[in-house]
């Protein structure tokens, strides 16, 4: 990222380089409670970002350690203690302020196994959610060298600085046979409470890229919460035409979870979408909530692979008496190559998430998979620095 310039006064000594804003992540699938506590965080001066699935926080976090994470153990995707342990490598010794709703007077379990692991859990502060000990927990996660409230407050009587406008990150998508970017992936929580701001600032930041290269794709994951909303499609066909992009370049992902719930429901809505030209797409397929039958009511343009099933993907002792309880390459490399052949059957686009090493993507080039993203191409880069990196990597393919 570009490194923004101080600012001289006409004749004045060089005011002193600004401190750097904290990042916080909440973990959390309850949008309300999520919003208020990125909004406490960024009236504390935090870059805050939301992940609602266990999926979406890894995402976060392959975009760098933020300096605090609030995790609500009560996350219905996963269990906290295999959510914990999934994060522990990319937490490092970032504070954790834990979230429970199970009235104990002991630290619940996954707060105990998360200092067996070594991380930094702190709380848990209980529900009904205490505002002003969830305050008092961010304030003194607040590293040092990073703006403190004290300093961020200003001068008695001053009006409190603007919250930092949060920005849209994305993970770059690539054609496996032409090793060309095709495409992109908003990162979960990127940025706007809402349908249209996040649909139409993605889209529009990547206009550009769009009108250079033909078919290029921007992925936007859906939560739970927007299928709700009664004006959903209306939204999204609006956020469009604001962006002034064809409707094929937006790419709505659908998590598994709900499909598999509400496919008869949604249905309909998703089928509308796509007549007005938007593709729809279904994220973690091939995990545990995926329905099979979701890909035959569901009007899928493509499907994006648990991250599950490559993230078990390397050579491991097993151990395990079963394949039931087995998480071992050779397992999780059958199931993801099922996934990857059941997607082939009904002519849907397939895109393999968290490729991070050689030896997955040269089994999923074997496997026939389509479309790649992951560590091993790029980390995820803002617009400015995703416009460079398609650049640079169409010159290479040429």
């Amino acid at each position: 990222m570009p490194h923004t310039q101080p600012r001289f006064a006409s004749g004045a000594c060089p005011a002193p380089a600004a401190r750097p804003a904290p990042r916080l992540l909440v973990i959390d699938d309850d949008l309300v409670q999520r919003t208020i506590i990125c909004r406490i965080g960024a009236q504390l001066g935090y870059v805050s970002a939301g992940a609602a699935t266990l999926e979406e926080a890894l995402r976060c976090l392959e975009a760098g350690r933020p300096a605090c994470v609030v995790f609500d153990l009560s996350l219905a995707e996963r269990h906290g203690i295999v959510a914990l342990k999934a994060m522990a490598g990319a937490l490092g010794d970032t504070p954790v302020v834990v979230i429970s709703g199970s009235g104990e007077t002991m630290p619940p379990p996954a707060v105990r196994v998360g200092r067996r692991l070594g991380l930094d859990v702190r709380g848990p502060i209980p529900k009904p959610l205490s505002l002003a000990e969830l305050r008092q927990a961010l304030v003194q996660a607040i590293p040092t060298g990073m703006a403190p409230e004290s300093e961020l407050s200003g001068a008695p009587g001053s009006a409190p600085p603007a919250p930092a406008e949060p920005q849209i990150l994305f993970q770059p998508r690539i054609d496996l046979v032409t090793g060309a970017p095709v495409g992109c992936e908003v990162l979960p929580g990127a940025a706007g409470d809402g349908i249209s701001p996040l649909v139409e600032s993605a889209l529009a930041a990547c206009a550009a890229l769009v009108r250079r290269h033909g078919g290029f794709r921007v992925a936007v994951p859906v939560p739970p919460a927007w299928l709700e909303e009664p004006l959903f499609a209306e939204r999204v066909a609006a956020a469009v035409a604001a962006a002034g992009v064809p409707p094929s370049t937006l790419v709505l992902e659908i998590p598994a979870g709900v499909a598999m719930v509400q496919a008869d429901r949604i249905g309909a809505v998703l089928d509308g979408l796509r007549r007005r030209g938007v593709r729809i797409g279904l994220s973690q397929f091939g995990g545990g909530l995926t329905s099979l039958g979701a890909l035959a009511r569901l009007p899928l343009d493509e499907v994006k692979l648990d991250r599950s099933l490559l993230a078990a993907n390397r050579p491991d002792a097993c151990g395990k008496s079963s394949c039931e309880d087995c998480s071992c390459d050779d397992c999780s490399w059958q199931a993801a190559k099922a996934a990857i052949l059941l997607a082939r059957h009904f002519r849907i686009m397939l895109v393999a998430d968290g490729v991070d090493d050689a030896l997955t993507l040269g089994r999923l080039a074997e496997a026939g998979c389509a479309l790649v993203q992951g560590r091993m191409f790029s980390r995820p880069l803002d617009a400015a620095a995703l416009a460079a990196w398609v650049a640079d990597q169409h010159a290479r393919c040429r």
